[in-house]
């Protein structure tokens, strides 16, 4: 196939015997759909500053549209200038305000330092930008500060958000 460029014809004949009272183009559709990849590199950094010291840290990202699904891997060392709860940062496109909660599964934790043994999970932070990174606790949820961590700790996922324009 030759792509959207190739099907454009076809599209523009679909678009003309519908109804189509947004009067869709085939450049919007291609704007809508333009796929992009990439790497990006995650930090950690603290809910009110700072930025924790980190061994290591990869990531790679798919944007479709306003589509972005990003994966993560982070080696922690130290607590560096990091204040209060640890939130991923640095992300390749700050989240849309869409109203709602959006929180995702941290599925991958090593050496993470609390006695229960639950599940992970980020929610991004009202700035759009940082996602806290959280706890399951019973039915309620304990935001993750530094005393999570220690030399070594990994913790690593994917998940998928809505960009601002």
């Amino acid at each position: 196939g030759g792509g959207l460029d190739e099907l454009a014809p076809r599209i523009e004949e679909h678009l003309s015997n519908f109804n189509n009272p947004h009067n869709v183009t085939v450049e919007q559709i291609g704007a809508a759909n333009k796929a992009e990849n990439g790497s990006w590199t995650p930090t950690l950094v603290g809910y009110q500053g700072g930025q924790a010291i980190l061994n290591s840290s990869t990531g790679i990202y798919s944007r479709i549209g306003d589509l972005v699904a990003v994966s993560f891997y982070i080696s922690w060392k130290s607590v560096g200038t990091l204040q209060s709860y640890v939130c991923i940062s640095n992300l390749p496109y700050k989240a849309k305000d869409t109203g709602q909660a959006l929180s995702f599964a941290v599925p991958y934790r090593h050496l993470v330092q609390t006695n229960k043994d639950t599940m992970l999970f980020v929610t991004v932070n009202g700035n759009h930008k940082d996602w806290m990174i959280r706890q399951v606790n019973g039915k309620s949820f304990v935001n993750c500060d530094s005393s999570y961590f220690i030399d070594g700790t990994l913790i690593a996922g994917s998940f998928t958000y809505i960009a601002e324009d």
